[in-house]
């Protein structure tokens, strides 16, 4: 199984409310607006869009990426596998001199350093275009947390949203009367300050 499917991602976007119509039609009706500064502080970046003419996207890194995951659950046996799939050859490792082998674990330590490094980065790749969806237009973010890392579940405090939309008056007026009942938990230190992050969408095409 690719690594790629195993990295557990929580996506955002960067889109102008103004501007979210689009995306609004293609995931719903709801959405908190956080603030730029609690995404970078949480280390959550820009994807990059990529397409099959992309530099340094390839089938290779995809096979880079498979190494690595076999490092990880094999350890050393991934050199005799990685030796015998490209050379047609199987060689005991345990039967070479001790030179060879301080050469081969200094290399597998380099080579473990760039595939991590080439890891880190896999999360934030997303197609450019898929069919006659351009997800470019998203201006996608994203948190991500790789293989064999420990999970990191996002916080944030009420001063890091930027405001709340709903669908309905109704549904803002619901949330407002349950904020306000946890106000102290939340750390709100006036009431009138929950009215004015909430909005309906209606509202922010009509005024904006």
């Amino acid at each position: 199984m690719s690594v790629l499917a195993k990295i557990d991602v929580v996506c955002f976007c960067d889109i102008p409310l103004t501007q979210a119509i689009d995306h609004r039609e293609n995931y719903g009706k709801y959405a908190i607006g956080l603030s730029n500064s609690w995404a970078i502080k949480n280390k959550i970046s820009p994807v990059r869009y990529v397409h099959s003419n992309s530099p340094g996207f390839s089938k290779e890194v995809i096979e880079f990426m498979d190494l690595h995951e076999a490092k990880l659950q094999n350890g050393n046996e991934f050199v005799q596998q990685r030796v015998a799939l490209k050379n047609k050859k199987t060689i005991d490792i345990e039967k070479l001199p001790n030179d060879a082998m301080i050469v081969i674990e200094t290399l597998e330590n380099d080579l473990t350093k760039a595939l991590e490094f080439i890891s880190s980065g896999v999360p934030f790749l997303k197609a450019y275009k898929e069919n006659s969806k351009k997800y470019y237009d998203e201006r996608e973010w994203r948190a991500s947390c790789l293989p064999g890392s420990r999970g990191n579940n996002l916080k944030f405090l009420w001063e890091d949203i930027n405001f709340i939309i709903c669908d309905s008056e109704d549904e803002t007026t619901q949330i407002y009367n349950q904020l306000k009942k946890e106000k102290s938990t939340l750390e709100i230190k006036s009431e009138n300050k929950i009215w004015k992050k909430l909005y309906t969408f209606k509202e922010i095409v009509t005024n904006f």
